[in-house]
């Protein structure tokens, strides 16, 4: 289904397929369009649609969830998940699959607080794409990308820098086929040095300390650049197309080395900087038991421009029409060349927008060249959809399409 200009989505889940997974023993979705709308009762099944979605991109989904966590309960078959992926007018038919650890062992961190109760399965997540297997997750970023709001998120702002940083990144990996990968890199060289810090001390192994800092410095400074980049230019689109009634955000990056960059210092001294300031924190890092200097570290930072207030101190409702201008803006960067559309996952968008907002959210979704999945309890909310959305009706993990009368 195409937008008002007659342009099809540039990448879009046409036909999803669930089986065991959270409260469905099998769901299908075919014939998916460029905006798809799933409504009914809370609890229904609708947000676990779009965490299927989710799970068909790189990391833990829009829930953040353990694997074994999104298995059925009392299913005796692992869930699996099936799309076919329109990327570029090619259709790609991808497939994610949970792999139990048949070992029975499960993280102590994991085990059920009740005596009785089962304990969380674990294992792995499983990809293939057009019948051969993945390497990895990560090679992902290349085929498809989403981008979400949920509830959850409507006190982004107000919460931990963490989860701001992970909004962040999932914008600037849907710009930077890449991204996440320097950041797993990052991470990864992170952990082996804090294990070596509390194995052996800040005082041993100097040379591999060495080597796993400079290890971190060079995917730091890749993450950081990125970040950089992928600001500046949502910033400019930002700053370029208003999208009223939503207000325009000011961005900006909280960081020592995006600030660096932005200073204009050279990605190689920025590099260095950071391996020196990683070795002399040694000790400190050793004591704290983690790297208490690094791009893990940055936060995401948002300032309502017509108001020249953070964010942070906006309503509720302020707070997530930020949000949605930020996402729109960032969804709309693919008509400049920067990557392309994510497929948006909206939860419960429109709950709290007022008329205005909402036809306005509506309309924008319609001139993007993306895909976009919005959930609802109120079919009558998406009318100004009629005629252009697949609507599905979710009851008790039943799908059923329908149409507007």
């Amino acid at each position: 289904m195409s937008g008002p200009i007659g342009r099809p989505a540039a990448l879009a889940v046409r036909a999803l397929r669930l089986n065991s997974f959270r409260n469905y023993s099998s769901g299908l979705i075919e014939g998916a369009g460029d905006i798809v709308v799933l409504t009914g009762d809370n609890g229904a099944g609708k947000t676990n649609i779009l965490e299927a979605l989710s799970l068909l991109g790189t990391g833990r989904g829009l829930r953040a969830a353990r694997f074994g966590d999104v298995q059925q309960h009392g299913a005796t078959t692992p869930w699996v998940l099936s799309a076919s992926v329109e990327n570029a007018g090619i259709v790609h038919q991808l497939g994610v699959r949970f792999v139990v650890d048949r070992t029975g062992t499960v993280d102590e961190a994991d085990q059920s607080p009740h005596q009785n109760a089962a304990p969380p399965l674990s294992g792995k997540r499983e990809i293939r794409l057009d019948g051969g297997p993945l390497a990895s997750s990560s090679d992902l970023d290349e085929l498809v990308g989403f981008i979400w709001l949920t509830p959850a998120m409507d006190r982004l702002f107000q919460e931990g820098v963490s989860a701001r940083r992970r909004f962040f990144d999932r914008l600037v990996a849907a710009l930077i086929p890449g991204h996440l990968r320097s950041y797993a890199d990052f991470e990864q060289a992170m952990r082996e040095r804090t294990r070596l810090l509390e194995t052996q001390g800040p005082r041993s192994n100097a040379s591999w300390l060495s080597a796993l800092e400079s290890q971190m410095a060079a995917a730091g400074v890749a993450v950081a650049a990125n970040r950089v980049d992928a600001l500046g230019w949502i910033q400019d689109r930002i700053d370029r197309v208003e999208v009223p009634p939503f207000p325009q955000a000011e961005l900006a990056i909280g960081g020592a080395v995006e600030t660096a960059l932005l200073a204009g210092a050279a990605a190689l001294a920025c590099e260095d900087q950071l391996a020196e300031d990683l070795s002399a924190n040694r000790g400190t890092d050793a004591a704290a038991g983690r790297a208490t200097t690094g791009v893990h570290r940055s936060d995401f930072l948002v300032t309502h421009r017509p108001k020249q207030v953070p964010a942070a101190y906006c309503s509720t409702g302020e707070q997530k029409a930020l949000l949605i201008s930020i996402i729109l803006a960032h969804a709309a960067l693919a008509e400049t060349g920067r990557g392309r559309p994510p497929i948006l996952l909206l939860d419960e968008v429109v709950a709290h927008l007022d008329g205005a907002r909402r036809a306005a959210l509506f309309n924008h979704l319609r001139t993007l060249g993306g895909q976009s999945w919005l959930t609802g309890t109120d079919a009558h909310s998406f009318r100004e959809l009629n005629g252009v959305a697949s609507f599905y009706n979710v009851a008790e993990g039943v799908l059923e399409a329908y149409s507007l009368s």
